[in-house]
This record gives C-alpha cells, sequence and structure tokens, in this order.
C-alpha cells in the first residue's frame, strides 16, 4: 500500500475531526519522508508532533522539522543592540522551551525524540526571519509526507502543534495529493520547504540545531530503545490490526433520536453525503408566531 490507498480529505478542522487518528496515523503507516515547517518550538509541541510517527520510524523513515525560536521583546531588543549576540540568544530561547514531561505517556514520547535525534532520523532547525540587522519570528506551518513511489500528500493551515490546538481551540488545515489536480500545489509547498531547509530563501535564515539544544534534549533520553508501539499504547493502533482508513469523524452533527426530519430534509442529508459532506443547505422558512395565554387576574403574593 501506499499514500495513494488512503484518500485523505481535503480539509481537517480540530473540533470536527480526530487528526492524530483520522490524519496522521493513516498517512504516516505508508510514509518514508516527513517534513514539517512548525512554528514556534517547545518540547510539548514536539510531542504533539511525535504522535503517529511509530509506523514511519519503523519503516525507516526520516523527520525533518523546521521550527522558530519563541522570542520576547527583550531577545529582540538585544539581537538589535548587537549582531555578534543573536546566535547566543536564540540558543538560550531555545533551551527555555524545554519542559519536563508531566505524565509517563510525554516521558515515553521524549524519549523516542531523543532517539530518534541521536539515531539521526530526526533532524531539527531553526528558521528566523533577518532583514536589515532586524529579526522576526517564522512562523508557517506547512507538512509534507511522501512515500516509498514518491506520492506527496501537502498540507498547510493554522493548526499549532499544542494539545490545545488538537482538542480545545478551533483550528483546521487543508490538504493536497500530488496525484490530483492539486499536483502543482503540492510542488510548490516541497519548493518552499526545500528553500526553507537550505537556507535560500529570502529574508530569512535558517540554522542548524543549536549543540547546546541537541545535548539538553538528550536528557530526556531512558534508555537507548525506540518504541514502535507508542501510537498502539495511546491511540489503539498496531501493526496487529487491520489497516486504519481514513473516516468520517464520529463528533459529526447528529440528529437527535426524538426529532422527526421531513422526507425532502433526509434527500437533501443523502445528497449531502454524496458531496462528501461538502456543501451548502439553502432553505426558505417563514415566520412562527407564539402566543403565550396569562390568566386575566394573577394570583396575589
Amino acid at each position: 500500500m501506499g499514500l495513494k490507498d488512503v484518500e485523505p480529505k481535503s480539509e481537517y478542522r480540530s473540533l470536527l475531526d480526530d487528526i492524530v487518528r483520522d490524519f496522521y496515523i493513516p498517512l504516516l503507516r505508508q510514509a518514508v519522508s516527513y517534513k514539517r515547517a512548525v512554528g514556534f518550538f517547545s518540547s510539548s509541541a514536539l510531542i504533539e508532533i511525535s504522535k503517529g510517527i511509530s509506523a514511519l520510524v519503523k519503516n525507516g523513515g526520516k523527520i525533518q522539522l523546521i521550527v522558530s525560536p519563541k522570542l520576547s521583546e527583550d531577545d529582540i531588543e538585544a539581537i538589535e543592540k548587537g549582531f555578534e549576540m543573536r546566535y547566543e540568544i536564540i540558543e538560550r530561547c531555545l533551551e527555555r522551551s524545554f519542559e519536563p514531561p508531566r505524565n509517563v505517556y510525554e516521558e515515553k514520547r521524549l524519549n523516542l525524540l531523543a532517539n530518534l535525534i541521536a539515531n539521526g532520523q530526526l533532524d531539527i532547525k531553526v528558521a528566523f526571519l533577518e532583514s536589515n540587522n532586524k529579526i522576526g519570528m517564522f512562523h508557517e506551518k506547512m507538512g509534507l509526507i511522501t512515500d516509498v513511489d514518491n506520492n506527496v500528500i501537502a498540507f498547510t493551515g493554522s493548526m499549532n502543534e499544542t494539545q490545545n490546538a488538537f482538542s480545545h481551540n478551533y483550528e483546521s488545515i487543508d490538504v493536497f495529493c500530488s496525484w490530483t489536480h492539486d499536483s502543482e500545489r503540492v510542488f510548490a509547498k516541497e519548493a518552499a520547504f526545500n528553500a526553507l531547509w537550505n537556507d535560500y530563501e529570502p529574508h530569512i535564515k535558517t540554522i542548524d540545531f543549536p549543540k547546546v539544544a541537541k545535548e539538553q534534549f538528550q536528557t530526556y533520553k531512558i534508555n537507548n530503545s525506540i518504541d514502535n508501539e507508542i501510537d498502539y499504547v495511546e491511540f489503539g493502533v498496531s501493526d496487529s490490526q487491520p489497516e486504519p482508513q481514513i473516516t468520517k469523524s464520529t463528533r459529526q452533527p447528529m440528529i437527535p433520536a426524538d426529532v422527526e426530519i421531513r422526507s425532502y430534509q433526509s434527500e437533501a442529508i443523502d445528497e449531502w453525503e454524496k458531496e462528501g459532506f461538502r456543501g451548502i443547505f439553502d432553505m426558505a422558512t417563514g415566520w412562527i408566531r407564539y402566543e403565550l395565554s396569562l390568566p386575566k387576574t394573577l394570583p396575589a403574593i
């Protein structure tokens, strides 16, 4: 199987779709390469990114991440006052972004990521805006998933890799496939990522992940093994189970059991389903008048 056999929807919305189970896991299971530009760097963001990558890692796949340091106003002011200090300040900013794991699942995921860095399967670079001795934050969010046959799925949108983005905020991503009419858009996303990764995007500087940050990442290692079943433990997905398919979200709008819809409404829903649950219901309605009858005399209080 490959990416062509797992057909994604054209868009996902975090309050309607289970992004990890419906999108990341089925697609990354077929992948050998995963490239992401993820916005601000933090250990918690990397924990979210790691969800769904077990099968990719088992395939011998590699991950390339482009992150941005979350600079404070003081950091930016210090950088603009002295050019030679910027890399030291960026290093300190990245170091501040490491947090201890909050539970055993986060501990296992950070251990996985630390081992992937050590094994050369995960490479991280840092990008920031640079122009006229001014510095800004790179905050593009896009991704590329590639299979062994060089089929590519590109996705982009407002999704941040945080627990809030996956479940609490209202975020969305748009999806494009290289074997469809979206091939030009996929090619453009690939070119953009390569320009960033190789540091030839105008006004954006891309540097290697600092050595001190790599060393700090290694403090998360609890052993030298790569856990290929981490997604099964957390999401119930394993190679021993049938191939996961992208399905319609179970958190879609439902008709209450005590509500009886009219025949033309049922026909409209059937047509909506045929169109992949995309479209607009347009229905003329009239005014409904409600009257409240009260007794002519109110009881004394």
